[in-house]
């Protein structure tokens, strides 16, 4: 699917090329276009700097910090298929 979006000259969600993980997503961070189910988490991770290589980097933080909407028109499929 991403090779197609590319072949096509379809910009990804940041402007760049697609790639597998951008549609597939991260089951332990519940995200990626296919596992879209109508709500928005916020709050989800945070970015830290490593010192000795300056990178950004994630970690997520706990379940009860996330804050959720529910976003029923963006909806993208019945049921609960990806999740």
């Amino acid at each position: 699917m991403a090779t197609a979006l590319n072949k096509k000259g379809v910009p990804g969600p940041r402007g760049g090329a697609w790639n597998a993980s951008t549609i597939d997503g991260s089951r332990k961070r519940l995200n990626g276009i296919l596992q879209y189910a109508g709500r928005i988490i916020w709050n989800r991770q945070r970015f830290i700097k490593v010192p000795e290589t300056g990178k950004r980097i994630s970690r997520e933080n706990p379940r009860e910090q996330w804050m959720t909407a529910e976003a029923n028109d963006l909806h993208a499929h019945e049921g609960n298929w990806f999740l």
